[in-house]
């Protein structure tokens, strides 16, 4: 996959049961949209375009992850897919949210400018 480090199953909040369904939330860490002006140290900037979170049901935090990264494959609009920022813990923080009932993509936050 797009030559992208891989991360760990779990960073954050991944407790208990690993097959139990969760739901994560997926956003841009404290701080990080504010970082720089400048396209190559800022996914966020310009602010139009860009996806600013989502809500995710999987059973670990790599595969809430993994299912908001493809969600934003097919945005011709958005870097974010090929630079990886939900996939990215520098980017991005993913925190249980509560437990849920099937795996999907739940919300996805955009901004068309």
């Amino acid at each position: 996959m797009l030559g992208l480090p891989e991360f760990p199953e779990s960073t954050s909040g991944d407790t208990g049961d690993s097959f139990a369904m969760r739901l994560w939330i997926i956003e841009p860490r404290d701080g990080v949209i504010a970082r720089s002006n400048c396209r190559k140290e800022n996914p966020w900037w310009p602010p139009e375009d860009k996806y600013y979170g989502f809500v995710v049901a999987a059973p670990t935090e790599a595969r809430a992850r993994h299912l908001a990264h493809l969600e934003t494959k097919d945005n011709h609009y958005s870097d974010h897919y090929k630079r990886g920022v939900f996939l990215d813990p520098e980017w991005t923080s993913c925190e249980v949210l509560t437990d849920g009932s099937e795996e999907a993509v739940i919300m996805s936050n955009f901004y068309h400018g």
